[in-house]
């Protein structure tokens, strides 16, 4: 392994990581690695080799850490988006609106076709990027991935923690709330304005 990771980028994976973090062997691979399965005994002893320069030999924990560490966002002018995709962007106002408080912190949404690799190793659809929450291009797909993605940035705007902290679910369920409190109300009003309409 010390050699062959001396002889270019490489990344070192286990079988099972070929099938569990696929999307983050893809960027690996665009990026010119070399990707190497090992057993997993071998696997685990990576964090402590070096390889014959004396480099780190990344698995992939590593290669998350190596390109995040270089990651620039590509970010897209609102004025680009297609139809389909205005239609999702244009929910966003209402979306902060009903966040109310949640959203004080955030100053802008903005929309890059990349995103950082999350712990998990895998691309995020969004991050709150203080001031800034930034979604990827594709969660603009539909109005409701679009509100999930954003109310869910939202939450750790409002809370400062990450995920499973007690604060964010905190925010996070005071956003359902909101939500739910929002759909009812307007079904409410829709059978009120349907009934003075009948009775009239």
């Amino acid at each position: 392994m010390r050699i062959l990771a001396a002889k270019g980028k490489t990344v070192f994976v286990s079988s099972q990581q070929m099938f569990t973090h696929g999307a983050t062997i893809m960027e690996a691979r665009a990026d010119g690695y070399k990707v190497i399965v090992i057993p997993d005994r071998l696997l685990a002893r990576l964090p402590k080799l070096r390889d014959l320069n004396g480099n780190p030999i990344l698995d992939i924990g590593g290669f998350v850490q190596v390109w995040n560490a270089s990651f620039v966002y590509d970010f897209v002018d609102a004025s680009k988006l297609n139809k389909s995709e205005r239609a999702s962007w244009d929910i966003l106002p209402e979306l902060l609106r009903l966040a109310g408080e949640h959203a004080r912190r955030v100053q802008e949404v903005r929309i890059s076709k990349t995103m950082r690799l999350d712990e998990g190793a895998y691309e995020t659809e969004g991050v709150w990027d203080a001031p800034n929450i930034v979604v990827k291009r594709s969660v603009l797909d539909s109005p409701r991935h679009f509100a999930r993605v954003v109310l869910h940035e939202i939450a750790h705007a409002s809370s400062g923690a990450n995920h499973g902290s007690l604060g964010f679910m905190a925010a996070i369920d005071d956003l359902a709330g909101l939500a739910a409190v929002e759909a009812t109300s307007s079904r409410a009003r829709r059978g009120a304005s349907s009934s003075s309409r009948g009775g009239a």
